[in-house]
């Protein structure tokens, strides 16, 4: 008894809805990673501009998400 599964191919708008959902998640991952790296005190600049980055990616991310999924 063999079952045949047949795959809808994704929209356009739902492939890229997963690739900003899996682009967010991994950005959301490495900066709570660094975080959790950030010393209380003399916090070096390379970890404050990458902070900054990554929160800058993540907003991008949202935003572009935001813009192609339908209201």
């Amino acid at each position: 008894m063999h079952r045949t599964f047949h795959f809808l191919p994704l929209t356009r708008s739902r492939k890229n809805e997963r690739e900003h959902s899996s682009k967010s998640d991994r950005t959301e991952e490495q900066l709570a990673d660094l975080k959790a790296r950030l010393p209380k005190h003399s916090v070096p600049p390379a970890m404050l501009i990458e902070l900054e980055e990554l929160e800058e990616e993540l907003e991008r991310t949202r935003a572009e998400a935001a813009q192609e999924s339908p209201q």
